[in-house]
Formats: structure tokens, C-alpha cells, sequence
């Protein structure tokens, strides 16, 4: 087969193909398929991807009993390279809308308790990191209704509020919260000793501190030393936690743990131009993906860094100001994001667009699995 069922969403502020897992190729073939729909590694001219990692990639879903099962996968986009081990946030706010216009969803996946006659409330399990997602999103006519006036940074316009909850986010290494039983700890890189933090809720990340890596500011352009200096510290910690050998890590493991550095919030125009002051956040993040800058942040990165807020002596703790509630402001390139810290969930809003539904077409043949 060269012609197979695919929607394209708007998930957050990133981007992905969606699939039904019973459309899909078998197994084995998934990251030679993902790869070819994305359009290989030469700038992704020959398929869908637009050479940036956070249009990069693929949700593939199916009904369980009780939940809608999804997998990500992110697709590299300078190597035929498919990553499984994480999860993605922002996509994860366009999974129960896919599956809701696809007819998945049944009663016994439903928290009928946040469910009224014009929202619906569903439970989303990640298969990559074996956790839960309560998503409530805005239904009319039996389809999403995606109409709205909520905003969030990074997306232009406004449109229907989707709350996203990552229940029980610790440990998606199956590890805990603190996989290497510390809140800060020192390694030993080519520039010299650092301190970072490991955590490990929604996605891991390995937090540096801005000033030990940065020359200028934090949302200033990052040079190609200062990011071959976060990518050494990244492989560091992917050896540290047994994922993978630090010369090894960029190819083999390219995405786990996260990168993310950190700093007091300060002054700061974002992409769009607008004044971000220091009193609008508690504090201030720039994570990277696939090892570049993110132009946002990573919703499962923000979990991370709500659950790390809370931990005395990590470096996120250290760097917070004037945060004296549950809710967690964070500062970042396209501006603030927003969520909810409580005792066992992260919240966290989003909002997400179908863009296209139709066939994506490949050069190779692929034979459809049957389930």
C-alpha cells in the first residue's frame, strides 16, 4: 500500500499526524513509515514534516476498554530516527478530539461526572510512559467544536478551551520522581563541574542553570557551542539514568531526558514582540527538542517543572519567585504558560484544530497490519 488514512491537528503549539493504529503499517515497519511520511531527513521537503522538531510528529491511537490508548512518536528531522520514549503534552490535547470525530469513544472511558451536554471528559492512557490523561474538551453536533475564545501563548487567535490533566505524573521511567534519589547533584563536563537536577513527571528533564552554559540572556539567540555544551550535559544525564552511553546518547537517545534551562524571571520581549516583565512569572524556562531550542515549552516539560517547584533544593525550587499558590506561571520564548499544581495531577489548559483529514501518500510499499 502507498496510500493511507491520516489527519493532520493542531495539537497546543506543535503540530502532528494522526493516526488510527489499525490504518498503520505492522510493527516493525512504523519508523520506516513514519519516517517516509515525514519526509526524510533532508529538510522533510518530500513529505509532511516542516524541518522543525515541533511539526515533527505522529499520534497513533486506538480504543481499550476504558480508555483511548495513544502512542507518540516524535521523527527526528536531521536523521531517519523515531523516538518513543517520551510523551508529548501539546499533542496530547488533540487526542481526544481525534478520537471523539472517529467515533472511538464509549461510556466506560468517560468521567461522567465532568461530562455535560456540551463538554465531554475522557480517560487517555500514554503508552509510552504507562500514565493517565483526563482530557475535557467542547463537543456540538457530535464533533469536537473547536470554535472558542481561549488563548495560549505561541498560537495566533483563540478557540475552544481543552483542560488537560496528567494524573500520577511521576516517574514515566519508572524510576519516581527523583530517579536518581537527588534534588540537585554535580557532574563533571569538558568546561568544567555543574550543578543540574533530574526530574521525572510527564516527561524527564535534566535542568541546568542558565548562566552555567549561556553566555547572554536566556531567550537570546543560542550559539552552536552553547548548544553542543547543553547536548554534553543532556548525554550526561541520558548515561546517568542507564538510557543510554553519553558518546552515544544524541543518535540512540535523542529526547530523553529533556533539556531545560533555568533562570529568574527578568524582563523580556517575546517572539511576538510583546513586553513579558519579571513579575509576570515565577519563573523563567527555555527547553530544547531533539537538541534545539523550543520556540514554547513542552507541556509534559511543564508537569516536570510544576512537580520539580515543588521539591526544596532542586534548581527550579531555587529559582522561584513570589509563588505562594497552586498555580505556577512560567515564562518562555512565545510568552507564559499557566497550570495547576495539586496533590497527584498537573492542569493545565490547550487548545487544538483539525487542519487537514484525508491519505498521506508514500514511495514505498507498506502493508497495513491487520488487528
Amino acid at each position: 500500500m502507498k496510500e493511507f488514512n491520516c489527519s493532520v491537528y493542531r495539537g497546543g503549539t506543535s503540530k502532528a499526524l494522526c493516526f488510527l493504529e489499525r490504518d498503520l503499517p505492522e510493527k516493525s515497519r512504523w519508523d520506516d513509515f513514519l519516517c517516509e511520511a515525514m519526509g526524510g531527513y533532508t529538510k522533510q521537503i518530500d513529505g509532511m514534516g516542516g524541518a522543525n522538531s515541533l511539526t515533527s510528529k505522529v499520534a497513533i491511537i486506538s480504543a481499550a476498554d476504558d480508555c483511548i490508548n495513544y502512542t507518540f512518536a516524535q521523527v527526528a528531522i536531521d536523521k531517519n530516527v523515531v523516538d518513543y520514549k517520551s510523551n508529548c503534552g501539546n499533542i496530547s490535547s488533540c487526542v481526544g478530539p481525534f478520537a471523539y470525530d472517529s467515533g472511538l469513544i464509549k461510556d466506560e472511558m468517560l468521567f461522567k461526572d465532568e461530562c455535560d451536554e456540551n463538554h465531554i471528559c475522557l480517560r487517555i492512557f500514554n503508552t509510552n510512559t504507562k500514565k493517565y490523561i483526563k482530557s475535557r474538551f467542547k463537543i456540538k453536533d457530535n464533533l469536537f467544536d473547536e470554535e472558542g475564545n481561549h488563548q495560549i501563548a505561541g498560537v495566533p487567535g483563540s478557540a475552544s478551551k481543552i483542560e488537560i490533566s496528567f494524573l500520577n505524573p511521576e516517574g514515566s521511567l519508572g524510576k519516581g520522581l527523583l530517579p536518581t534519589k537527588k534534588q540537585i547533584q554535580t557532574i563533571q563536563t569538558s568546561f568544567g563541574q555543574i550543578q543540574i537536577s533530574i526530574i521525572d513527571a510527564g516527561a524527564a528533564l535534566v535542568f541546568i542553570q542558565a548562566r552555567d552554559v549561556l553566555k547572554n540572556m536566556l531567550y537570546d539567540e543560542i550559539s552552536q557551542e552553547e548548544l553542543d555544551k547543553i547536548e554534553e550535559i543532556r548525554s550526561i544525564a541520558s548515561e546517568i539514568l542507564g538510557l543510554a552511553n553519553r558518546k552515544e546518547a544524541t543518535y540512540k537517545n535523542p529526547a530523553v531526558p529533556k533539556a531545560a534551562l533555568v533562570d529568574f524571571s527578568y524582563d523580556y520581549l517575546d517572539m511576538n514582540g510583546q513586553l513579558i516583565t519579571k513579575h509576570d512569572s515565577n519563573v523563567a524556562i527555555r527547553m530544547m527538542s531533539m537538541q534545539k531550542p523550543h520556540q514554547a515549552i513542552a507541556i509534559t516539560g511543564t508537569v516536570c517543572i510544576a512537580m520539580a517547584s515543588k521539591l526544596k533544593d532542586t534548581l527550579v525550587y531555587k529559582h522561584l519567585k513570589n509563588c505562594e499558590s497552586n498555580i505556577l506561571k512560567i515564562s518562555h520564548p512565545s510568552g507564559i504558560i499557566e497550570c495547576e499544581v495539586l496533590d497527584n495531577e498537573v492542569k493545565i489548559t490547550r487548545t487544538a484544530r483539525r487542519l487537514m483529514k484525508g491519505f498521506i501518500y508514500t514511495k514505498s510499499n507498506f502493508i497495513r497490519a491487520i488487528l
